[in-house]
Parts: C-alpha cells; sequence; structure tokens
C-alpha cells in the first residue's frame, strides 16, 4: 500500500506541474489565477513533504503542518475564484450572490462542524495534529458540501456559460468529495484505515489535476447557445427568474 501511495503521489505532483504549464500555455492563467497559483504550492508542497518521507517522519510533520495554512487559503481562493465566475454569468444577481454564498457555506460549515464533534475523541493524532486535521477536514467537508450547494443551485438556471466552468466545477466537487470521505474514513476507522484514506487522496488529486489539465482548453472560453425551449418550459424559466428578482429587490445594497 506504501509504495503505491508513493507512486501516485509523485504522479499527482506532475498533473499538477502540468496543470500549471497547460493553464499558461492555453492562455487560462488569468482566467484562473487561484487555480494556476494553486497548483504551483500544491506541487511545491507535496514534493517537500516527499523529500522529508525519506529524512525523518518528524521533519514531515513539521512540514505539514508549515504549509497546510497555505493550502487552505488556497482551495478557498480557488472555490471563491469558481463561485463569482458562477455569480458573473448570471446578470443582475450581484447582491443576490452575496447573500446566496452567506447562505451556502453556512450550511456547510454547520454541517461540518457537527461532524467534527462526534470525531474528535475518536482520533489517534497528537493533540497538535489533531487540531490541524480536525481545520482540515472542516474546510475540506464545508467546501465540499458548498461546491455541490452551487451547482445544483446554478443548473436550474439555464444561461449560457463556458464549458470550461462546468467541467471546472464538477471536478472540484469530486475532489472535495472524495477527500472530505477519505478524512471521515480515516477518522471512524482509525489506524487500520489510514493506508486506504491516502491512497484515496493522492488518487483523487492525480486524477482531478489530469482532468483540469486535458479539458480546460482555450476553446472551452466560450459560451454555447442554448438550445430552443418549449413554450412551458421557456414560461417557467421566466416565472422562476422573476421569483429571483423579486426576491433580490429586498435585499439591502
Amino acid at each position: 500500500m506504501g509504495e503505491a501511495i508513493n507512486v501516485v503521489w509523485r504522479l499527482a505532483v506532475v498533473t499538477e506541474l502540468i496543470l500549471a504549464v497547460r493553464l499558461l500555455w492555453q492562455g487560462l492563467g488569468g482566467v484562473y489565477p487561484a487555480l494556476l497559483v494553486g497548483s504551483c504550492l500544491f506541487a511545491v508542497r507535496s514534493s517537500l513533504l516527499i523529500l522529508s518521507v525519506s529524512d525523518l517522519r518528524s521533519a514531515m510533520g513539521q512540514t505539514w503542518k508549515m504549509t497546510e495554512p497555505l493550502v487552505w487559503i488556497a482551495w478557498a481562493w480557488i472555490v471563491l475564484e469558481l463561485f463569482s465566475k458562477w455569480t458573473s454569468s448570471y446578470q443582475g444577481i450581484g447582491r443576490f450572490g452575496k447573500y446566496l454564498f452567506g447562505a451556502t457555506i453556512s450550511i456547510a460549515l454547520l454541517v461540518s462542524v457537527f461532524l467534527s464533534r462526534l470525531e474528535w475523541e475518536k482520533l489517534f493524532f497528537k493533540h497538535d495534529f489533531q487540531i490541524y486535521y480536525v481545520l482540515t477536514r472542516i474546510l475540506m467537508a464545508t467546501l465540499a458540501i458548498f461546491i455541490v450547494l452551487i451547482w445544483l443551485f446554478f443548473r436550474h438556471f439555464p444561461e449560457s456559460v463556458a464549458p470550461n466552468m462546468v467541467l471546472h466545477t464538477r471536478i472540484t466537487a469530486v475532489y472535495f468529495v472524495v477527500n472530505a470521505l477519505s478524512y471521515l474514513t480515516l477518522t471512524l476507522g482509525g489506524q487500520k484505515l489510514v493506508g486506504q484514506a491516502n491512497l484515496a487522496i493522492v488518487l483523487a488529486a492525480f486524477l482531478c489535476f489530469s482532468g483540469w489539465a486535458v479539458f480546460l482548453t482555450r476553446k472551452g472560453e466560450i459560451r454555447g447557445i442554448l438550445p430552443q425551449m418549449g413554450k412551458e418550459e421557456a414560461a417557467r424559466i421566466a416565472r422562476v427568474n422573476q421569483e429571483l428578482l423579486g426576491l433580490m429587490k429586498n435585499f439591502p445594497g
């Protein structure tokens, strides 16, 4: 299991670097700056962790703790960047987007924090690692729930959006869901499932960064044309849009 984890982990680092190069080559570095910076940061961080494994376990632990807050910031930035692209694609949703963000992130955070209460006593880490682990698990679960809620919300409002944005959202959702479930599995299963959980995490990184590198293209930034809808469907969408606009009028600012 350990050998498989090391191999996939190194492959994940390669795909992170490939993604950064691809974004620059496709001219998408300025379109997705958070993803570009994040992929570089994750590759450097993973490389440092891999090098520290061959040194001392304590060195790896210290490296992990020192760099983990940077990872939190990078992933939060990536998700916020994606959310802002969704809201900017819908004319007039700006004010509502602020409340949508507040509502969905609150729901996600409440669910995630509630789960953390159940896991605190089950963890087998030392106290400082326990705090870092729980914070990471909360972040992963929160972002997983948040991105899924956002995707479910906007898919009910047909709009001509860039294919890249849809693919980016789906890949991001898969990444966070797999990570959140892997951390939860590690919590509930304890040391006997450490290998399986770590393999799932590095495998998710390899597959998702490969997906971003392959599917995010310059052509993918071109918005498509929505197929013509029937009268009933058009009337339903118009009614929903009017309700949404009416709701936004009640919001201050």
